[in-house]
């Protein structure tokens, strides 16, 4: 389906990376509808009330909509919270969309569905963890269980695209791998690992955004699951960049802040090759993006 004239629900539209989504949809002249819990105005959107939590407040949201886009996350909740909100929210927003005969739902995951131990080169056929690591990973194991559960409406009936980021950068305050790594080395609470084999595999928000109109527009998109990720950074200079900004000198620290995930490489052959995605935005560039939006900011508040 083509955004342009298409209504299109955007959950997380408030968040970081649902903005740039709701941007992105509005300029390519989508009308879109943003869900919210409390009264709140986001640019260019109509804010319709309601919650996850709720399914029975959802029918209305979706009600004559074209496509969804599924932004929300649950965070740091553990695994019982991310489960309420993150598996049992998107299986009730899905089945919703299903029965408003939704033509697109497109649903934000993460590369952390990916059980990445004993494996060297992470792609859509790696397979995603299971319940049994859900307290080491409770939010990797939730959205895995959110794209099972997204799963099981899909063979009912609603056309599915499931998208992977890695560490999502860009210019926002809600940008964990950029503004908030950034608060952290300005107030010496990380430092580098020193380990020149440990690498941030990235995306740019606004790439990312690109990447949901193509989900949306393409017509053999429906059904797939694609990883989206821009490149792969060393650890150490992605830090030094941030340090940069904050006029902290970073000292090397034996302990790395990252795991044996942080050694593997993740493959987004898939979506270039059958969705044609390209980065707008290089590394480079967006991290200017990212600098310039820093300068000036307390960063060590």
């Amino acid at each position: 389906m083509e955004p342009r004239g298409s209504t299109v629900l955007v959950t997380g539209a408030t968040g970081f990376t649902g903005s740039f989504v709701t941007a992105r949809l509005i300029e390519a002249g989508a009308d879109v509808r943003a869900l919210v819990r409390r009264d709140v105005e986001v640019p260019g959107a109509t804010t319709v009330r309601g919650d996850l939590l709720e399914p029975g407040g959802l029918a209305a949201a979706v009600e004559g909509a074209d496509a969804v886009v599924h932004c929300a996350i649950a965070y740091g909740l553990g695994y019982e919270g991310a489960e309420r909100l993150t598996v049992e929210g998107t299986r009730a927003l899905a089945e919703a969309a299903r029965t408003a005969g939704c033509r697109r739902f497109v649903h934000i995951s993460t590369i952390s569905v990916h059980d990445f131990r004993d494996v060297d080169v992470v792609d859509e056929n790696t397979p995603m963890f299971g319940l049994d690591m859900a307290e080491a990973f409770p939010y990797g194991v939730s959205k895995a269980q959110a794209e099972r559960a997204l799963a099981a409406v899909a063979a009912r009936g609603l056309p599915t695209v499931v998208l992977r980021p890695p560490a999502i950068l860009g210019p926002h305050p809600r940008s964990g791998w950029a503004f908030g790594l950034a608060r952290r080395v300005a107030q010496g609470k990380l430092t580098h690992a020193g380990d020149d084999r440990e690498k941030l595999p990235y995306v740019f928000v606004q790439n990312l955004a690109d990447a949901v109109m193509l989900a949306l527009a393409s017509p053999t998109a429906a059904g797939g699951r694609y990883n989206v990720v821009d490149g792969h950074v060393r650890w150490q200079d992605h830090l030094e960049r941030l340090a940069a900004v904050s006029g902290r000198r970073l000292q090397p620290d034996p302990d790395s802040p990252f795991d044996q995930e942080s050694l593997r490489h993740y493959d987004s052959s898939l979506i270039r090759r059958e969705l044609g995605y390209e980065p707008r935005l290089g590394y480079d560039e967006g991290m200017a993006r990212v600098e310039a939006f820093l300068a000036g900011r307390d960063l060590s508040a």
